[in-house]
């Protein structure tokens, strides 16, 4: 199936009543991932890899969402950019960049948010002005993403293992 989404060029996305999760206290490394995310992305229910690992230089999360990067799993374009889905306690975080353009961001939202495909990151960088990294997921069965962006033109993204990239040129 394919789903729309409003991004890029500052278009926000949220549907729904959750937001992002604010980086009020603290809160425990998840220790395992929540039932109800597994069972919403298959991406999560594959064995981890070595390529799994974030890389010790990424940017860490708030630890109010209680992310955990030991459970993350990755997914790459084949292009360069690469995102991980990362659980967290009642929370899933997304973490994307090129590091070429040194483009990247991470946010985390509530675990009913990630499942209504609301779990998505947008960046920019200097490095590619008008450009900005566009990434998010999608619960199991999403083969593609319709990104709306706020000069009215649209562009299709790929749903591969749950997550979505794209660099858009020209947000």
């Amino acid at each position: 199936s394919t789903c729309g989404v409003a991004l890029a060029g500052a278009v926000s996305t949220g549907s729904g009543t959750d937001g992002p999760v604010p980086p009020a206290s603290e809160a425990p490394r998840a220790n395992s991932v929540e039932p109800t995310l597994s069972a919403a992305f298959a991406l999560l229910r594959r064995t981890q890899t070595q390529a799994d690992a974030i890389p010790a230089s990424t940017v860490a999360f708030s630890q109010a969402s209680g992310a955990n990067p030991l459970l993350a799993r990755r997914v790459s374009d084949g292009q360069g950019a690469e995102a991980w889905l990362v659980p967290g306690n009642a929370t899933a975080c997304i973490l994307a960049r090129v590091p070429r353009y040194r483009i990247g961001g991470a946010v985390c939202v509530p675990v009913s948010s990630a499942r209504a495909g609301q779990l998505d990151v947008q960046s920019a960088s200097s490095q590619l002005p008008g450009s900005e990294l566009v990434a998010g997921t999608m619960p199991d069965g999403v083969e593609s993403v319709t990104l709306h962006l706020a000069d009215g033109s649209s562009v299709e993204a790929a749903v591969r293992e749950d997550m979505y990239l794209a660099l858009v040129r020209g947000a």
